[in-house]
């Protein structure tokens, strides 16, 4: 999530409790970006699996902090499409922490990208970034330039916009941080009530699981009906009809969720091993990662057998940070997986959240999430209803 929206917490949240409080909170922020691992070379592409008359899609990482679930819903759809070859990039191929402290290893550095077989890149996905520096933005303004159609998730918009790509164009973001976007990019038309926005050349989603509804319209818009649907019905989402109608009740900070901003100053976070498992689903392990770690409910570890890497179900390369044999002694362990469809991980993960920081706890994190739909949330409107595409 966007700092923002914890940043607004921790302001008022000030007020309430003091300064205590809003120092305990920002350090408990800063846990969502633990330091990386060392570099590794196991994630070698497979250009014989590489097709040359499939348009490329590349998921942007950067090594300071990406969005978990910004980075993971895109790129399974996308490749649970069939229609791309997809790859993961980031300025160098070294790992990168995600949110909650999930490693991943791109699958190419920006360099590697000229040494793809012959193939246009047609999509670019623009994650929730933190801090993207020159060469990130530089390289954006280049695949743009060149003829990419760029897909920002959640709070992306706000590194397309220091790019210089939204001048006098529209775009959404995450609703805890449109109004610093509309002072900073005043150039940029901002949307606060629709899941996505679609500018021609730039789709930008709203907040985080709002990219789930903006990536099945690029490949709708790209790859057709058949590819939308392929990536659909893997992940199990249901909720199509956010395809033909992204309007919706937007979500506004309230003194609700300063509870958030008192337990992750004053709460015990306790430690939770999340066991991977290779062809683990990326939906599901977003789920997880997300919705426990950056609700400051848990600090997070993930763990293997053997302290090895695994390969997710679609080819993402995974390190953890124990083994089962050398971690510490943990609370609860968590396994990356669902037992329904991968969407449904989402609906687990929040049950969990409640049984482990109450229902309050929960709610804002479906909230930040911009999860409509779930039983744990009771914000639903009746404009936000489970809709089947016509």
């Amino acid at each position: 999530m966007p700092a923002s929206v914890i940043s607004t917490l921790i302001v008022a949240a000030v007020a309430a409790i003091g300064a205590t409080g809003a120092v305990r909170a920002k350090r408990a922020a800063r846990t969502l970006y633990p330091a990386p691992p060392p570099v590794v070379d196991d994630n070698t592409v497979d250009l014989d699996r590489h097709d040359p008359d499939r348009p490329t899609a590349l998921v942007l990482l950067d090594h300071a902090g990406t969005e978990v679930s910004d980075f993971l819903l895109p790129y399974e759809l996308l490749a649970a499409s069939r229609a791309f070859n997809v790859y993961a990039v980031a300025p160098e191929r070294r790992p990168a922490t995600l949110t909650g402290g999930l490693d991943v290893v791109p699958h190419l550095g920006f360099a590697d990208v000229a040494t793809l077989p012959s193939s246009r890149v047609e999509v670019v996905v623009v994650p929730h970034l933190p801090t993207p520096d020159d060469r990130v933005l530089g390289w954006l303004r280049a695949r743009s330039e060149a003829g990419a159609l760029v897909l920002t998730i959640c709070t992306g918009a706000g590194v397309a916009a220091a790019a210089g790509l939204l001048d006098g164009r529209t775009s959404t973001a995450h609703w805890g941080d449109i109004g610093r976007f509309e002072r900073r990019y005043p150039q940029v038309r901002w949307r606060r009530d629709v899941r996505y926005v679609d500018d021609g050349d730039f789709i930008a989603s709203a907040g985080i699981t709002s990219g789930i509804d903006a990536t099945l319209h690029v490949i709708r818009r790209l790859a057709g009906d058949e590819g939308m649907h392929r990536a659909a019905e893997t992940v199990g989402y249901t909720d199509l009809g956010y395809l033909d109608d992204p309007a919706v009740e937007p979500f506004r900070v309230s003194m609700a969720d300063l509870i958030v901003v008192l337990r992750a100053a004053f709460a015990r976070r306790p430690r939770i091993d999340v066991f991977l498992d290779d062809d683990v689903d990326e939906f599901a392990l977003a789920a997880v990662m997300d919705t426990l770690a950056a609700s400051f409910t848990a600090r997070l570890t993930t763990v293997t057998p053997d302290g090895t890497a695994v390969r997710t179900r679609h080819g993402l390369t995974v390190i953890p940070r124990a083994s089962a044999a050398t971690a510490p002694a943990s609370q609860r362990r968590y396994p990356a997986r669902t037992s329904g469809t991968p969407y449904r991980a989402f609906d687990e993960a929040l049950t969990d959240l409640a049984d482990l920081g109450g229902r309050a706890i929960a709610r804002f994190a479906a909230k930040r999430l911009e999860l409509r739909n779930t039983p744990i949330d009771p914000t639903t409107t009746q404009n936000d209803h489970a809709r089947s595409i016509r």
